[in-house]
């Protein structure tokens, strides 16, 4: 019996490249662990791509919409992110990390409110912040479950068998792309993250 990859055309992307000079060869398959099935990871998503196993992980994140203020334990941030309850979020890498206890994902139409019980920023945070999931929790331990090689080419539907081709040498619109933070950008250092529009 042998493997069944699926590929699934998806439309409505906008552009997230300038250019790509270099991307992943034989291509992966989406780990879907603890991914909403059906929904969709957008193209430039980061990932950590295991070469042995084949598999891709996508660095879940979410960005801010809303200030939040010193010392918050809730969040507004866009809709369409993949973090749930249960998983740790941090800010930056080896800085405070939490379980999430609570999402809100009815009260508002335009974003959902993700609660930490401690919180992240001793400091207030402007939008466009970005909380990433993190394999670790505490107050210096914020870590990412692996090395970030690359971003996705397309957007990747979340089901069994989903193939991914990543971008390993690119130039990326940052702006189009789910949010990537600046010590994540730095694991990077192939990918150029653009701030045109």
């Amino acid at each position: 019996m042998g493997l069944k990859f699926k590929k699934t055309e998806v439309e409505g992307d906008i552009p997230v490249y300038q250019q790509v000079h270099e991307v992943s060869q034989s291509g992966y398959t989406l780990d879907t662990t603890g991914l909403i099935a059906g929904s969709v990871l957008p193209a430039g998503t980061v990932y950590i791509p295991d070469d042995i196993t084949r598999l891709a992980k996508p660095v879940k994140s979410a960005t801010l919409v809303a200030i939040a203020a010193a010392n918050a334990v809730a969040y507004q941030v866009a809709k369409g992110h993949q973090i749930a309850i249960g998983d740790n979020i941090g800010l930056v890498l080896k800085g405070k990390a939490y379980a999430v206890t609570a999402i809100d994902k009815t009260t508002s139409a335009l974003y959902d409110t993700i609660t930490v019980g401690t919180t992240l920023n001793t400091a207030e945070l402007p939008i466009g912040s970005v909380v990433y999931q993190s394999a670790t929790t505490g107050t210096t331990n914020s870590s990412l479950a692996g090395v970030p090689k690359g971003t996705s080419l397309e957007s990747t539907l979340v089901e069994a068998n989903s193939t991914l081709t990543l971008a390993l040498r690119a130039t990326v619109y940052a702006r189009r792309i789910p949010g990537v933070p600046a010590d994540v950008q730095a694991l990077l250092p192939l990918i150029i993250f653009s701030q045109s529009k």
